[in-house]
């Protein structure tokens, strides 16, 4: 999956996050479920362009050069859609507090959400079973975090949209198994073979 998207994080004079991306991945959930307890990996990338301030590199301050960052989260097996929006809420607030993300659960990812959100363009691999793959509600969210833009309290900054691109994708190593046809199926992708003359 491929996704170019914009959004507006920011609003109001106390630059309060207004909204996040909330997206629905073709889950081939009865193909997970069949490769059962073999390894599915799904490897996210998530790339965006920030406003440098080239006055502050960052040393010091962690919000100091970049005008804000963003942030991609997987949900979780059994998690509901509204539990997931309020954890995103909840770890969106925490980091702007100066928290950091929290790591609970994420042991299934290479990097982890502590290491993978370093700069502008971050990439991580979730390995696990088919099946727990299957249990998830395929829900992918990109979140903002603040940066220059808020804490400099810069109204020209405010409600400006910010643009990302997001790269989803899903393999395995089990034998037989095709992931393509049923995410080909459900989003309208034709996959009949075109005869090609010479």
């Amino acid at each position: 999956m491929v996704v170019q998207d914009t959004f507006v994080p920011f609003t109001g004079p106390d630059h309060r996050m207004r909204e996040f991306r909330l997206h629905q991945l073709p889950w081939p959930s009865e193909v997970l479920q069949q490769i059962g307890e073999h390894d599915v990996e799904l490897r996210v990338t998530l790339s965006y362009f920030i406003e440098p301030l080239a006055s502050r590199r960052g040393w010091r301050r962690r919000y100091a050069y970049a005008s804000h960052g963003l942030r991609f989260d997987l949900q979780r097996p059994n998690e509901s859609t509204a539990g997931f929006v309020t954890r995103v809420n909840r770890a969106a607030k925490s980091e702007e507090e100066g928290g950091g993300p929290s790591a609970i659960g994420d042991a299934k990812w290479l990097v982890g959400p502590k290491q993978r959100d370093r700069g502008s363009l971050h990439q991580d691999i979730w390995t696990g079973y088919g099946a727990e793959l299957a249990t998830t509600g395929g829900g992918l969210a990109v979140n903002a975090v603040g940066g220059w833009w808020k804490n400099n309290n810069r109204k020209d900054r405010v409600d400006l949209p910010v643009r990302y691109a997001l790269l989803v994708s899903l393999r395995t190593a089990a034998q037989g198994v095709d992931l393509y046809e049923p995410i080909a199926v459900e989003l309208g992708i034709p996959t009949a073979a075109v005869a090609i003359d010479i």
